[in-house]
């Protein structure tokens, strides 16, 4: 299970470095802000080494395995809720996103999100009343299967 996983991840960063690199063009001869560029390369940077990090799991190696399926378990757990409290948002997504989201302001507000490929990292505050949360669906089910691999990697870890 853990090497469909690293292919799936894989071709989800895969694209995601193809499309920054298509796009650094228009990024660089737009009037873009300092600040805009730098989360532009983290993102492409925290892509590539995860793209590294899911071909090692893939080749089976077990010098770094459990630190690199430990890596992929916490990127996981962060792509998973997106939230707003009154105006203090976050929203983190690699990858395709699914998900189910609730939103209340004066009255409730159920929708349903869905992006092939997303690259996003927000951490912001705006002026609003209203909570919104949503769960993305693809990296909560990654994140518990890589926690039984990991798991399964430590039990026989401590067997040998």
């Amino acid at each position: 299970m853990l090497r469909i996983i690293n292919i799936y991840q894989c071709i989800s960063y895969g694209t995601l470095m193809f499309l920054f690199c298509s796009n650094f063009s228009d990024v660089m001869e737009s009037n873009v802000s300092l600040n805009d560029t730098v989360i532009f390369f983290c993102l492409f940077g925290l892509c590539a080494f995860l793209f590294y990090t899911n071909i090692y799991l893939y080749k089976n190696k077990k010098k770094f395995k459990s630190t690199y399926i430990k890596i992929n378990v916490y990127v996981n757990l962060l792509q998973i809720i997106t939230i707003s409290v009154l105006g203090f948002s976050y929203d983190f997504v690699l990858g395709p996103r699914v998900m189910p989201y609730l939103g209340y302001q004066q009255t409730i507000d159920i929708r349903f999100l869905f992006n092939i490929i997303i690259s996003r990292f927000s951490l912001f505050y705006t002026t609003s009343t209203g909570i919104f949360v949503g769960i993305n669906i693809v990296p909560l089910i990654i994140f518990f299967i890589l926690l039984k691999e990991y798991d399964k990697f430590l039990v026989n870890a401590k067997s040998k």
